[in-house]
């Protein structure tokens, strides 16, 4: 992390936007979007819907069309988070609940079909990269992951653009919100 996002991360006007590992990346997820929005009651948190379609595809691949996708929802719409939900189409347009059931089922349609292991071989996800990247700097946001390997992924892509207010790992967000 750059001393530039170090600087911003202390500025409550700049957003934070959060990429599938730093949302879903481990079970303790929901807590630490409370520890955040508990230090920062003003920031704006944003989840890029595509952010859920992809958790969506990954646990519909894992539990078959019988997982109950409305865990997702109720997650995203807890009024204690005040998350707000940026669709990846159109991203300027803030929208809550109604971000469009029908660009998930879309998204599912599309890389639903693809095996889980041909899908990691042709390396398609990087598609949910490039959409949460662009929600990011369209919102002005701080990049928010748990991707910590440097040249990897979503951060050498932030890193190589050269982007600011940059990219900050959830780790780094969550003892940031503890050293107050």
């Amino acid at each position: 992390m750059t001393q530039a996002t170090q600087t911003d991360l202390k500025n409550p006007h700049i957003p934070l936007c959060f990429d599938t590992s730093a949302v879903f990346g481990k079970s303790g997820a929901p807590k630490d979007l409370g520890v955040i929005r508990k230090r920062f009651p003003t920031r704006l948190l944003i989840i890029p819907s595509i952010v859920a379609a992809e958790r969506i595809r990954q646990l519909r691949a894992d539990f078959g069309t019988g997982f109950n996708w409305q865990l997702i929802h109720n997650f995203l719409d807890d009024p204690k988070l005040n998350l707000q939900i940026y669709p990846f189409a159109g991203s300027t347009v803030r929208a809550r609940r109604s971000h469009n059931e029908r660009t998930i089922s879309y998204w599912l349609d599309v890389v639903g079909a693809i095996d889980k292991d041909e899908w990691k071989k042709r390396e398609k996800g990087r598609f949910a990269d490039h959409a949460i990247f662009a929600i990011a700097r369209e919102s002005g946001s701080i990049l928010v992951t748990s991707e910590n390997q440097t040249g990897s992924g979503l951060r050498q892509q932030v890193e190589l653009s050269g982007y600011q207010p940059g990219m900050a790992t959830m780790q780094v967000i969550l003892d940031a919100c503890n050293s107050r």
